[in-house]
């Protein structure tokens, strides 16, 4: 029972050692969970070798006390064997008047059955994340926009991984893919707080409604021929078009326009109605139109980039889909990032349009900035967290001329025409790529997203997070260590009462010894004329002994 005690309160001791704290502390050659199983197996084994002796004995306190049937001895040897005889015990006749030690004991016998089950559940191993000391997690971020030198190559062309990179990010979106936003992890996942970059947002509106300009133009093409005999003869064919001309925005100058040829083969046939629309077939799939505001003169003024207008039509259309887009300079705040091996989560991610705070020439360590004015941004008066983050941006002159190069260069490459596409050839099929991909406002967005993520991996400036890693905890549900706690305090109790109701007595366990020793007295030989165990067995529930001392001293099982 010491040894028993010593592994349940070995496995308490190391229980409390480990709950809560890494699984990687462990070193042993074996897992927790197989120690615990360990020590608790080995306490129940030596629990029930105290508990088998005490019910072993507690049969002759049984026979001691008054007469009892000779069949209870077999009765108590199998309940000192395992659960089934002591269930058996429990339930004969007469378990009333049981010794409670006796009792006690039975019960103990049958519920360490569940002790190892318990013990599995006594241990889980639930994951965490921690934060990991010496790895990183960046995120690169814009406060100044500067220009990157660019190379110039032996043919005199120059240029810039990042131009490169920006005009590729512009043809992605128009395929409908948007270049992925850059960061650097050292770990199984990183998040940050909060930061802020300078990026680009767009702003659109579907003009569809826009009342167009239209007018019937006939050309005249007259074509020559040569007859078999040599001698030469010329042809004139009238191509009937209507040409209309969309007056999209007050403040630009450019209209979008586009060509409908007559729905007729042939010459000489009247021009059909302007508003037949099946009279007509488009010619023109899209028309692309970019201009400037200038703004950037009034402090306060919205820091506009560029706009766009997009006509986009189909001979299914009744007429164009016209969207005029808006880009600005933009704050872009990220609440709660977080990345997961290649996966970035912008989390909650909110942009604030900027306005001018002040136009100047030269900047701070970059010199006079080649004839371009240099701007410098705030995003004060739109609900930006300035008490989290400075909400001032600058941008150089050169940085703001190659974005608008890069828009009107990608933009003006994707106009088309359905039977003229010689413009379209001469770029990635960017034309063709809009019409498979025809919403307008998810374009601008794709783009602009696209140019800041790209122009973000040019900078040096960094939005530093935490980088985790999912570690397993050892945790101890202590309510697991009841079960095979009470069958040890209970099997000490058995163990104690049995040595009080035996202290004066003689002590003879479980072995069989005593049946040789001291005969049956009070019975004649023919009671005994038994052969097979059954009938021992029936014979044994007639007959009633108690163990007394005779006239000289030896106890024995005496015919009651």
């Amino acid at each position: 029972m010491v040894f028993s005690l010593c592994c349940l309160i070995a496995v308490c001791i190391i229980m409390a050692w480990i709950d809560g704290r890494k699984l990687s502390i462990w070193h042993w050659a074996i897992q927790p969970n197989a120690v615990v199983s360990l020590l608790l197996v080995s306490s129940k084994a030596s629990l029930m070798l105290s508990t088998a002796a005490c019910l072993s004995q507690l049969k002759w306190t049984h026979f001691e006390s008054r007469p009892r049937k000779l069949r209870d001895l077999e009765t108590f040897d199998d309940a000192s064997r395992g659960p089934w005889g002591s269930l058996r015990l429990l339930f004969a006749k007469g378990t009333r008047s049981l010794n409670k030690a006796v009792w006690l004991g039975c019960v103990i016998t049958i519920l360490v059955l569940a002790m190892e089950t318990f013990g599995q559940q006594l241990l889980s191993f639930p994951e965490r994340r921690v934060s990991v000391e010496g790895e990183v997690a960046r995120f690169p971020t814009i406060r100044d926009l500067v220009t990157v030198p660019n190379y110039s190559g032996r043919l005199g062309m120059t240029l810039s991984d990042r131009l490169l990179q920006s005009r590729l990010s512009l043809m992605e979106a128009m395929y409908g893919r948007t270049t992925a936003a850059p960061f650097e992890c050292g770990a199984s996942e990183c998040s940050w707080d909060s930061h802020v970059t300078l990026g680009l947002c767009s702003t659109c509106r579907d003009v569809s409604d826009t009342q167009p300009d239209c007018k019937i133009k006939v050309l005249v093409d007259p074509k020559t021929y040569e007859h078999d005999n040599g001698t030469m003869y010329t042809i004139t064919y009238n191509t009937t078009t209507l040409e209309c001309s969309y007056d999209i925005d007050p403040s630009s100058s450019e209209n979008l326009t586009t060509t409908r040829k007559q729905n007729i083969e042939g010459n000489y046939v009247p021009a059909p109605d302007p508003n037949n629309g099946s009279a007509w077939i488009w010619d023109t799939a899209i028309d692309i139109v970019t201009w400037n505001t200038d703004s950037y003169y009034g402090k306060g003024d919205p820091a506009v980039v560029y706009n766009f207008s997009a006509l986009i039509a189909n001979d299914t259309w009744s007429r164009p889909q016209i969207t005029t887009c808006t880009i600005d300079y933009c704050a872009w705040v990220y609440e709660n990032s977080t990345a997961r091996g290649q996966d970035f989560n912008v989390g909650n991610l909110n942009k604030y349009i900027l306005g001018l705070e002040q136009m100047h020439r030269t900047s701070p360590g970059h010199g006079t900035s080649n004839g371009y004015s240099n701007y410098t941004f705030r995003a004060n008066g739109t609900g930006f967290p300035s008490d989290k983050h400075n909400d001032t941006f600058v941008v150089y002159g050169e940085a703001d001329s190659e974005l608008r190069n890069h828009l009107a260069t990608i933009l003006k490459s994707a106009a088309y025409e359905y039977y003229n596409s010689t413009i379209d050839t001469a770029t990635p099929g960017l034309g063709l790529a809009m019409l498979a991909n025809p919403n307008i406002t998810e374009m601008a967005d794709r783009m602009t997203t696209g140019i800041t993520n790209v122009w973000r991996q040019y900078e040096n400036e960094q939005a530093v997070g935490t980088a985790w890693e999912s570690v397993a905890f050892i945790h101890v549900e202590w309510i697991w260590l009841t079960l095979p706690a009470a069958a040890v305090l209970g099997a000490s109790v058995v163990l104690i009462m049995t040595l009080i109701q035996n202290r004066r007595t003689v002590l003879w366990k479980s072995s069989v010894l005593p049946y040789s020793f001291r005969a049956l007295q009070g019975w004649e030989d023919a009671e005994f004329d038994m052969e097979t165990l059954d009938e021992i067995r029936e014979r044994a529930k007639e007959m009633t002994g108690q163990l007394v001392g005779d006239v000289n001293e030896r106890v024995r099982l005496v015919k009651s």
